[in-house]
């Protein structure tokens, strides 16, 4: 798994564009699917016949940690997918928004633990707990934003995989 890029202008964009085409080889601008990019911790999840098997974060990009245990936490993270191919996996980000994270840090000061330096750290060090307890306390969410392998297909556009 690689680290997204990100862009903050239009002209970043216009070299995101050049770039995509060079690569392609094309002279018009293909159909493209914005978002949000979310800064969080990337993760990967892992579903055989349905069921979700394995979750691991990107790591060094080649290996990465187990938070199978943890990520379960998380409410609606889905533990089975309904029609999913015999072996898929789905890349996403693990964060904690603004709100809920000065809302954590005060539970913290309140209880005279340390603070979080910010909302990115606080979901790395949520993900990385020994007690999958403490894990649940947290007010983690995610963001799935891409298939990685899949048996057979899943979704034939970016549109289809978010619905």
């Amino acid at each position: 798994m690689l680290s997204l890029s990100n862009i903050f202008s239009k002209e970043d964009l216009q070299d995101f564009i050049d770039k995509i085409c060079r690569f392609l080889k094309i002279s018009t601008i293909p159909d493209l699917y914005l978002e949000t990019k979310i800064d969080g911790v990337s993760f990967s999840l892992i579903y055989k016949n349905g069921h979700l098997v394995t979750a691991s974060t990107r790591g060094d990009g080649y290996v990465g940690e187990d938070i199978t245990r943890n990520i379960k936490t998380i409410n609606n993270l889905p533990k089975y997918i309904d029609n999913a191919p015999d072996l898929i996996e789905f890349r996403g980000e693990i964060y904690i928004e603004k709100n809920d994270f000065i809302k954590l840090n005060k539970k913290q000061a309140n209880e005279k633990k340390a603070l979080f330096a910010n909302p990115r750290n606080a979901a790395a060090g949520s993900l990385r707990q020994l007690d999958s307890a403490i894990t649940e306390e947290r007010p983690l969410k995610y963001f799935i934003y891409a298939v990685g392998f899949q048996s057979s297909p899943f979704a034939s556009y970016q549109s289809e995989l978010f619905e």
